[in-house]
Parts: C-alpha cells; structure tokens; sequence
C-alpha cells in the first residue's frame, strides 16, 4: 500500500522537469536543522504510544496536528511518515521523486534510522548509481537525520 501510494505521488511528481542533487537536499536540510529537530521532537513525542509498525502519515494541511502540519510547511515538504519499531521512533520525509513504473528515483529525508546503508563517497555519487536500475544509500546528516536515496 505504501509502495503504491509512493508510486502514484512520484508519477505526479515525475511531470516537472527540476533536477534535484544530492548537495541541494542536504543544503535544505542544513538551512533547516533547527526546524527538522524540532519537528522530529514533535512528531515523536506526540505518537509516543503507537503501536510497532503502525505507520501514521500527516500532511502539511492536517488540523488535527497543527504544530507538525505548519512545520511541513515551513520545511515546504508535503508529508511526513512516522513509524515506531522495537520502540523507537523514526520519521521520513520525501524531499523529491520522480519516475515511472520502472525508473523511479526518490530523495528522503530520515530520522532515527534502523540499520543504515551509509554512503560511501566512491561508491555512491550521482555519476556512479545514475547508471545502475537498483540503488539505494544513507548519508548521516546530524542529530539522527539521514539523506537518503533510493532508485528502483
């Protein structure tokens, strides 16, 4: 269900023609690091009691969350996901997608994540995984944050 909700937004998504990379998403977030902190203490502590591997989604235009809904805003992101495992929580936004049914790429960003494919920086660049169908990495930002991105 995920995997298709993600599949339709990014067919959408896929219609505009900006090129995001890699030093852009991480920018964003470095401008942005108090907020993101912010929203992260928000967003776990408010679904503190949720239930392993229930995912909760809130949207920028959500009322019934109005502090995270207008720091979605703020961040211009349309969503955020939480999740808690083993009870922990963790968060992902999506910073850009775009592709169809057998090329899509999708750039994250993540908190608290669970096992991490940590970038490597001769491995991972643009100009290596561009060439490949499957690829995925997470580059530790700060504060628990990860850069994350994901071809398939």
């Amino acid at each position: 269900m995920e995997k298709m909700l993600l599949l339709i937004l990014l067919i959408i998504s896929g219609c505009s023609h900006h090129n995001v990379t890699d030093d852009e998403v991480i920018k964003h977030y470095y401008d942005n690091s108090v907020l993101y902190n912010e929203l992260a203490k928000q967003s776990c502590s408010q679904f503190e009691d949720l239930a392993s591997g229930e995912i909760v989604e809130i949207t920028s235009n959500d009322k019934k969350y109005p502090i995270i809904a207008n720091n979605l805003k703020q961040l211009e992101r349309d969503s955020i996901y939480i999740d808690r495992r083993d009870g922990e929580c963790s968060l992902q936004l999506i910073y850009f997608g775009e592709g169809a049914f057998n090329a899509v790429n999708v750039f994250y960003l993540n908190f608290n994540l669970k096992n991490p494919k940590l970038y490597d920086d001769k491995t991972d660049k643009a100009s290596v995984r561009d060439k490949m169908e499957r690829y995925y990495f997470d580059m530790p930002l700060s504060n628990g944050w990860y850069f994350s991105y994901e071809t398939y």
